[in-house]
């Protein structure tokens, strides 16, 4: 099964994800979840936490997510440009995981 895969964009200079629509609904995310952040080497997991310090966006047909600044630089190198998305074993989560650029021979 192939995995979605999200560029990673620019927004004044800071790196962006943005998530929105099926591939949140289709995971059981939606408008107005709470979620927490968690980041690690090449991936960042979201973990919907009705606790959590950040809040889907969007509107209830459409939810959204998007990161920018440190979220994103702190996990993704610069040779990565994409990122794959699944949905997480435990809860409900999201994991993106860094592509990494083929360099040309």
């Amino acid at each position: 099964m192939n995995k979605p895969t999200r560029k990673i964009g620019f927004n004044r200079c800071k790196a962006r994800i943005w998530l929105e629509g099926k591939i949140l609904t289709n995971a059981g995310i939606f408008h107005g979840m709470r979620f927490n952040v968690i980041n690690s080497p090449n991936s960042l997991v979201i973990v919907i936490d009705p606790d959590g310090k950040r809040k889907i966006a969007g509107k209830p047909d459409r939810p959204i997510i998007d990161m920018s600044g440190a979220t994103i630089t702190d996990s993704f190198s610069n040779y990565t440009r994409e990122v794959t998305v699944e949905v997480g074993r435990i809860g409900i989560s999201l994991v993106l995981t860094g592509v990494p650029v083929e360099l040309p021979q």
